[in-house]
């Protein structure tokens, strides 16, 4: 024979219209001319890849950490990207009796629905990575050996290209180990300089939620639920970040051997309730315990004014060289003044209507029955009142000043005494 003659078809019966070598590869359907017949999928090529790496951007942090020489070496189980690529390029399809044609694209789609795409992804977080290429229970086994572990945040992006006929699924899951629903970064910080004693730590951080949640739901705010969750933890469940059992607080105090203040210098927290992230900065320094208790800051200044000459001023016309000066004889007295500025916190401000004297009058600081007793500690402290070497003293005019819309609170006293010598 000097010729030859190659033939392709999409589908192939026997003599009794029976489907040939169909690989195995069919869905229920209808075929030109046949009834109740297996139709083929008719695709042109297919992959299904897989792939898990490290995500060194978060990890898995312990809700409590422990004290130096120990707290350096909590350990922060590593967190993996697990993601899952399909793409499947199918052939067109015609139908003259009927006069109907099916796009390759949607072959395509319909092989990988029935026949890649084939586990369910439901509320399980186990069942949604179970179908990766791994022996036994463990991701990656033989190597990474991932045990003890779930798949969250799934995403799925899909792809369809009409032209080439090309249709393409991307699934992706964050891998991380059982236990509290969230995963975290967060930074240290530490800046001191010569114009202050003090010492200020930093610490910055993103929580990010972790949901069960398949693709093709539309809520995901338990991302966020789980997010704030973790926060509380970390914050000794009450978001003050002050205390020593805030796990932040004990991050920044590990990292210094200088006692710091617990109660935190600045708060600042960010929040995305649609990703289900949470970022916050926390500020800490080693100034001193407040010395008075259940108020935001204070700020104590004591003034001691010593004896001066006592002189005259007389001025005098026509004199270039200004006034005459003329000592009288004598000294000034001496002088203390102590000032007293502090700021109570918005719960003990409260959300009221200013109307009457309880709004104004009776929510002062000085009335607070601890406040006011830690204020007289320091007057009494630093008074005249039995130190050595004074003779005698007289308490000037009290001055208070108060805003209730702020929660600033000043008072102003003053003592003039005498040496007994």
């Amino acid at each position: 024979c000097k010729y030859t003659i190659n033939l392709n078809t999409n589908t192939l019966f026997d003599k009794d219209n029976n489907l040939i070598d169909c690989a195995s590869e069919y869905y229920t359907g209808l075929i030109e001319g046949t009834s109740n017949t297996p139709t083929p999928y008719h695709i042109e090529s297919y992959s299904d890849e897989w792939a898990i790496e490290p995500d060194e951007s978060f990890g898995k942090t312990p809700n409590d950490i422990s004290p130096p020489p120990n707290g350096f070496n909590n350990s922060v189980p590593r967190i993996y990207r697990l993601t899952r690529n399909i793409s499947a390029t199918g052939k067109t399809m015609y139908f003259p009796s009927n006069n109907t044609r099916q796009e390759a694209w949607e072959q395509a789609k319909k092989y990988v629905k029935n026949n890649i795409l084939k586990e369910s992804i439901g509320d399980d977080p186990k069942a949604q990575v179970k179908y990766f290429p791994a022996y036994g229970d463990a991701l990656g086994s033989g190597f990474l050996n991932l045990t003890s572990v779930s798949g969250y945040n799934h995403v799925r992006s899909e792809t369809i290209n009409k032209t080439d006929g090309i249709y393409s699924l991307s699934d992706s899951w964050i891998i991380s180990p059982f236990g509290d629903r969230a995963v975290e970064s967060y930074s240290l910080s530490i800046s001191s300089n010569t114009n202050s004693p003090l010492v200020t730590i930093s610490v910055n951080g993103t929580i990010k939620g972790l949901s069960i949640n398949n693709a093709n739901d539309f809520c995901n705010n338990n991302k966020y639920q789980e997010a704030y969750n973790k926060l509380r933890s970390l914050s000794n469940n009450n978001f003050s970040f002050d205390g020593p059992n805030s796990t932040i607080f004990k991050r920044a105090q590990n990292t210094t051997p200088i006692k710091l203040n617990i109660i935190p210098l600045s708060r600042s927290i960010t929040v995305n309730q649609a990703t289900g992230e949470i970022t916050y900065n926390i500020t800490y320094n080693n100034r001193p315990t407040n010395f008075i208790r259940n108020i935001a800051n204070e700020n104590i200044t004591l003034t001691d004014t010593y004896p001066g000459d006592v002189f005259s001023i007389i001025p005098t016309i026509n004199s270039l060289n200004g006034p005459i000066i003329q000592y009288n004889g004598g000294r000034t007295e001496y002088k203390r003044d102590l000032n007293i500025e502090l700021n109570v916190s918005r719960s003990g401000i409260g959300y009221y209507k200013m109307l009457n004297k309880n709004s104004y009058i009776y929510r002062k600081p000085s009335i607070d029955p601890v406040i006011s007793s830690d204020i007289l500690k320091i007057v009494q402290a630093c008074s005249p009142h039995n130190e050595t070497g004074i003779r005698k003293y007289f308490l000037n005019s009290v001055s208070e000043n108060w805003d209730p819309k702020s929660g600033s609170y000043a008072t102003q006293i003053s003592w003039t005494y005498e040496l007994d010598k």
